[in-house]
């Protein structure tokens, strides 16, 4: 391929690094040596703080046709399977996104930009390239880049270390049009902006999750409570909640009858904190069992819908508890928590809390003879296996705990 070489002759003639020239955000696959490097370079083309006028927002706006696209183009990022590069967007799409390998895995990103700013700023996703690379049924998400530093490398790094099957991120700092939200209002001294995509079901963003929702819930398995998550990725000032280093929620607060969420050891809020408490143990991992902790996610949009709210009511109607299976996850993080030295520990920790998905394996491969035929199993990060039993007796327990 010729294209890296003269982007490495440029940078010599220019007395540039490669990692600092002026790229599009195609050029990102070129010179991303990694993931973690690809998603950076992504992340420095979101739209910044106070860069749209009302005009300038509802041009970067989706039309309906673009919309229904956009859902669709992540529909079918999520049926790739060694085929990304022959992926196509429809019509509505062509010249504004693309499909494109990168490194075991499929991106679904935005072509367009303008003085190195996306010009819509939908945001991107990516999947691992093969199903044979998925190891758990995990979408992790990080709706607010560049304003919760960090999160978007570490939504990268949780995603690929326990072999996630997507990663979704915002493509708008959640202040790029300071006007307030026409959807979720919050409080007078605390106004959501259009651009945020957790407290906005106009923005691409929340189409997006509402896609990938679907297409798991679609799946033959659905999304079982313990072996499947949608996992958000926050941050939070350090005056806010100052004594928890990370604060988990489903979307419910403290209230008497939402408690034995966080309480049931089985339920994935607890699996997580429990999980996440081993990984930190001098930190304080908290849940609003344990915590006064405001930040409990209840109005989040993403949250709502996923909590079986309607998608047409997510602006005003809060989840039941009833409805609540646990599976959204939202976490609120310190900086510390934040930092590429916690990725690792975050890593083990999700494994911890999110079974892995279950393969067929020849039974010549499992010592069992070579009869003939194929065994249920689990595989880990690892490859390892887990005995179906344990897997069939994990899920039983999941889904009763809920009961």
């Amino acid at each position: 391929m010729l294209v890296l070489p003269l982007i490495a002759l440029l940078a010599q003639l220019i007395g540039a690094p490669i990692d600092e020239l002026p790229l599009t955000p195609a050029g990102c696959l070129i010179v991303s040596p990694n993931l973690d490097a690809l998603v950076t370079c992504l992340d420095t083309f979101t739209v910044p703080h106070d860069y749209y006028s009302q005009l300038t927002y509802a041009v970067a706006q989706p039309m309906p046709a673009q919309r229904v696209a956009f859902s669709d183009a992540v529909r079918t990022l999520l049926s790739v399977d060694g085929d990304c590069a022959t992926k196509q967007v429809s019509s509505a799409l062509v010249g504004l996104y693309a499909f494109a390998p990168f490194r075991g895995h499929c991106v679904l990103f935005e072509t367009s930009s303008n003085c190195g700013t996306y010009a819509k700023g939908w945001g991107f996703a990516i999947v691992p390239a093969r199903a044979s690379g998925v190891q758990r049924m995990l979408h992790v998400s990080a709706p607010h880049p560049a304003y919760d530093l960090g999160t978007v490398e570490q939504a990268a790094a949780v995603y690929e270390g326990s072999g996630g099957r997507s990663l979704l991120v915002a493509g708008r700092k959640r202040t790029a049009f300071l006007a307030s939200s026409g959807c979720v209002k919050g409080a007078p001294r605390r106004a959501y902006y259009m651009t945020d995509p957790a407290h906005n079901d106009q923005e691409p963003f929340f189409d997006a999750s509402a896609a990938l929702y679907a297409w798991q819930h679609a799946q033959p398995d659905g999304c079982v409570p313990g072996a499947c998550a949608f996992l958000q990725l926050h941050g939070k000032g350090a005056a806010t909640c100052p004594n928890d280093a990370v604060f988990i929620s489903a979307g419910l607060s403290n209230s008497t009858v939402a408690l034995p969420l966080y309480t049931t050891p089985m339920h994935p809020p607890a699996r997580l904190a429990a999980a996440l408490s081993t990984a930190f143990p001098s930190a304080k991992i908290s849940t609003p069992a344990t915590s006064r902790c405001a930040l409990t996610a209840t109005q989040n949009v993403v949250g709502r819908a996923s909590n079986g709210v309607p998608p047409s009511s997510v602006c005003a109607q809060p989840a039941r508890v009833r409805d609540v299976d646990g599976t959204w996850l939202h976490a609120e993080q310190s900086s510390a928590m934040r930092e590429r030295g916690a990725y690792a520990a975050w890593v083990e920790a999700v494994k911890a809390a999110v079974a892995p998905v279950a393969v067929d394996v020849p039974r010549e491969e499992l010592g069992e003879g070579s009869g003939g035929g194929e065994v249920r199993v689990l595989v880990d990060a690892e490859h390892r296996v887990a005995p179906a039993a344990w897997s069939a007796w994990l899920l039983f327990a999941h889904y009763f705990a809920l009961r």
